[in-house]
Order: C-alpha cells, then sequence, then structure tokens
C-alpha cells in the first residue's frame, strides 16, 4: 500500500512549478474549448483545445497519483471524478454539451478556489492514508 499511498508523500525539485504550468495550459485549452462549444464554433477548429485540456488534465491527475492515490479520497479529488463523470456525458448531451461544460467550469474553479481544510479533507470517513497537502 506504501506505494500507493506513501506516508509523506512523493514529491520531486520543481513539482510546484511543473504542477503551476500545467494547470495554467489547463484552465487555457478548458476555457476556450468550453467557450467554442458555447459560441458553437466548428467542431474541427475545436479539437486542438480538447486535445490540449485532456492531455494538461491528465498530466495535473498523474501529478497528484504520483504524490499520492490517498488525494481520491480528498474532497479535491472527488471534485475530479465528478467532473471525469460529467465530461464523459458530454458527448451524449446532444444541445445541453453547452450547459454541462459550463457545470464543469463551475465545479473546477469552485474546487480548486476552496479554502485548504476543505480542499484537504477526506470525504471518506475510514481513510487511514495521509494524502497530500502541499500546496501548488
Amino acid at each position: 500500500m506504501s506505494v500507493l499511498f506513501p506516508d509523506p508523500p512523493r514529491s520531486f525539485a520543481g513539482r510546484r512549478l511543473a504542477k503551476i504550468g500545467v494547470r495554467a495550459l489547463h484552465a487555457t485549452a478548458a476555457g476556450i474549448f468550453t467557450g467554442a462549444v458555447v459560441l458553437q464554433v466548428d467542431a474541427a477548429q475545436r479539437t486542438t483545445w480538447a486535445i490540449a485540456a485532456i492531455a494538461s488534465g491528465i498530466v495535473l491527475l498523474a501529478l497528484d497519483l504520483h504524490e499520492s492515490c490517498a488525494m481520491l479520497f480528498q474532497v479535491r479529488g472527488l471534485a475530479v471524478l465528478v467532473k471525469l463523470g460529467l465530461l464523459t456525458c458530454v458527448p451524449l448531451a446532444g444541445q445541453a454539451d453547452a450547459a454541462l461544460l459550463i457545470a464543469v467550469m463551475l465545479l473546477a474553479s469552485l474546487s480548486s478556489h476552496a479554502p485548504a481544510r476543505i480542499r484537504y479533507r477526506a470525504w471518506h470517513a475510514r481513510l487511514g492514508a495521509k494524502g497530500a497537502t502541499t500546496r501548488g
């Protein structure tokens, strides 16, 4: 279990800078993609932004999971899981795709700007693993 839930959580030199850079790219790409969907821009013109948002999201999740998989049992991890669930519904949403993406963006903004005491709180009462509490 220490591989998935190391105590203390793993880190590496430059982690904070890497997460800030990837997060900035992710917010930009996701925002442009969502705006393009809302404005009904041709799907072919949105593809690059969708790929950039997906790829940067995967890198962010990988960085968090590398630190400790315990993050999935914290409120911030639950928010990621809910966002992923909502995003899987986008291809099936038809005309509601824009509303669904806006909901994801609102959830992302609220969860990422919530106080640390909320973001890092365990949502599962029996969580025995120490979750990461590093900022960035």
